[in-house]
């Protein structure tokens, strides 16, 4: 299976959503701008590891849980 940009930002959307968490309190822990984190959650641009660590640890969550889950082939 291929994990897309789009796959993995739509797992970060509905987490932070989940956490009540907007996209301008994400930015800022990351250090980034809401505009980054809008680029994050439409999959317009990709997100490091590093990154995606950091996602995970601010919306208290395994990073595994921002991978969609495997397809059975």
């Amino acid at each position: 299976m291929v994990v897309t940009d789009q796959q993995i930002g739509a797992k970060i959307r509905e987490m932070r959503r989940k956490r009540g968490i907007g996209q301008p309190e994400l930015g800022e822990a990351l250090g980034v701008t809401f505009m980054m984190i809008q680029k994050y959650d439409t999959g317009a641009s990709s997100i490091t590891a590093v990154k995606l660590a950091k996602i995970a640890e601010t919306l208290r969550c395994k990073t595994t849980d921002l991978l969609p889950k495997p397809t059975k082939t």
